[in-house]
């Protein structure tokens, strides 16, 4: 694909043309959008939860008064965002609305909204845009997009395109401070800056308290620097060297899940770690503790399995296998159904001309025990098939049956031969966006600090209701890590910054009579113009 290059900040940045033109096309159905719809209900309608602040309940006056076709809540970190979409959700099927919740993540969409939004049929973005009965259901109401910066240009584009097609209207909801898609684009951020939306700011944080929320609010307007001065004055920031400093994690850990809520309730906590290797390490300290106090008898070593990430060029060459690798298929193909599985061997070659349609994870083995925490790692059900394991769900390991298949918390059981599983004392802070514990503890050392950013930090010390204990072996250097801005641009963005300043009128005429067109004097800047007027409709042509 022919690339738009340009060098901003000293910093060699390119793009291409089609992430340019599916921008022009997100703002152009923003742009457009504006002002011409009716209001979804009576602004004057009264909150059913009186508790909501003045922030919330503007942002619920500002959706159902809203005449534009798509509409923008910011949450930061912690202001009830879940409660808001809930009441959100209320007055538009009062009014006759259906609306249709998805978000990115399994555990945003299955669990926040559906159990904790009231949206029973909340489901993924995927599986919203290839269930083409769910998009209809939508039809003439709303699309809801929960943590909405986790969408990538592209998934933003055809949730669009969809709505469009329906004659729906879109609620985005998401802090564009928080992490962003793994894919390319950060269109929520397009939107907001590029297509003149009215943007509904809900910024009073009630997840924390005191001290604590003065971290969490200079972290959402990126003063880093201050929000690690109230960690420090807290003593929440614990600087030791080496393996002394998760034991010291693995016991504050261990301490907050002995404590007890004044329900009598168990309180939750969480590790949150940027990196996979150091997740590792403070899982393993973790589980020394644990056994060395007799926490976790009966050790079975059973096979687990992660991914490969391979691309579909990888998984069509043969040599990418060895034996005991998992393929799974996520599509049906000739001869396999969607979920179907095999395992590797020298009998049985990887079915490479079918690259597309499954993925491939290599096999592990895993140390469980009663009374060990699971997370997760696939989508799945139970064996007898009654209930669904969403990627990301967490679990207490209770034993095992005569079989050697896994008993978990709810009665639930869980086939030794799923797989999908790894211990579940610690994610990454991608991963943990979206959760509430009581307590969160943040693992980042020298190694984890080059994956580390202010999204980082701001998701991951955000987490905890009412503490959030960082451990490091370097504060100052970490200090700097969580400083580092996301530098990157949307396409937009980087066809603008290349571009030169406006010519005076005098300047136009002068090049006119020396020849010169626009093009010649900014090539890149007349191909964003060109594509931008590529995507306008032919009456505004």
């Amino acid at each position: 694909r022919p690339l738009i290059r340009s060098q901003v900040d000293e910093r060699d940045m390119a793009t291409t043309r089609e992430m340019l033109a599916l921008e022009s096309k997100l703002i152009d159905f923003a742009r457009t959008g504006r002002g011409r719809c009716r209001p979804l209900a009576s602004p004057e309608r009264p909150v059913k939860r009186t508790w909501l602040n003045e922030k919330q309940q503007a942002a619920v006056r500002h959706v159902l008064s809203s005449r534009d076709r798509v509409m923008i809540i910011r949450g930061v970190a912690g202001t009830g965002k879940t409660t808001l979409e809930q009441e959100i959700g209320e007055a538009l099927a009062e009014a006759g609305k259906p609306v249709v919740a998805i978000a990115q993540s399994v555990k945003a969409s299955r669990e926040v909204l559906r159990q904790e939004a009231g949206f029973a049929s909340a489901d993924t973005v995927a599986r919203f845009l290839k269930d083409t009965d769910m998009q209809q259901s939508a039809k003439d109401g709303v699309i809801l997009v929960d943590e909405a910066s986790q969408l990538g240009t592209r998934d933003m584009h055809a949730v669009f395109t969809v709505a469009d097609a329906i004659n729906a209207r879109v609620i985005l909801v998401g802090d564009r401070r928080q992490h962003k898609s793994v894919t390319a684009g950060e269109p929520l951020k397009l939107l907001q800056d590029d297509a003149g939306l009215k943007v509904a700011e809900v910024t009073d944080i009630l997840r924390q308290a005191g001290d604590y929320k003065k971290v969490a609010g200079a972290l959402s307007e990126g003063r880093v620097g201050d929000a690690f001065e109230e960690l420090d004055k807290l003593g929440w920031i614990r600087q030791v060297a080496g393996s002394e400093r998760y034991k010291l994690l693995a016991g504050a850990y261990l301490a907050a899940t002995e404590e007890r809520s004044r329900d009598g309730k168990p309180k939750t906590a969480l590790v949150v770690s940027p990196t996979h290797a150091e997740a590792a390490r403070v899982t393993d300290a973790i589980r020394t503790v644990r056994k060395a106090a007799g926490e976790l008898p009966g050790e079975r070593i059973i096979t687990s399995y992660v991914a490969a990430h391979l691309t579909d060029a990888q998984k069509a060459d043969a040599t990418e296998y060895e034996p005991g690798n998992l393929i799974q298929f996520h599509q049906n193909a000739k001869g396999y159904k969607k979920g179907s599985r095999l395992v590797v061997s020298d009998d049985i070659p990887p079915p490479v001309d079918l690259a597309s349609r499954f993925e491939v994870y290599r096999s592990r083995p895993l140390a469980l025990a009663p009374g060990d925490r699971i997370r997760v790692t696939a989508g799945g059900t139970t064996r007898d098939g009654k209930h669904r394991l969403s990627n990301g769900s967490l679990f207490t390991v209770e034993g095992f049956t005569a079989e050697g298949h896994i008993k978990v918390n709810g009665g639930w059981v869980i086939d030794r031969e799923f797989g999908h599983l790894a211990h579940g004392y610690v994610t990454t802070s991608h991963a943990s966006q979206g959760m509430t514990l009581n307590k969160v503890f943040v693992a980042i050392d020298s190694e984890s600090m080059k994956a580390t950013d202010q999204r980082t930090a701001y998701v991951a010390i955000t987490r905890g209701k009412e503490q959030a204990m960082v451990f490091t072996d370097d504060h100052l250097e970490l200090l700097k890590a969580a400083s580092r801005g996301d530098k990157a641009l949307t396409a937009t963005e980087l066809v603008e910054a290349s571009a030169p300043e406006k010519p005076s009128p005098a300047k136009v005429f002068a090049n006119r009579r020396r020849g010169l067109r626009p093009q010649d004097l900014n090539p890149v800047q007349h191909m964003h113009d060109t594509t931008s007027r590529s995507q306008e409709p032919d009456h505004a042509r």
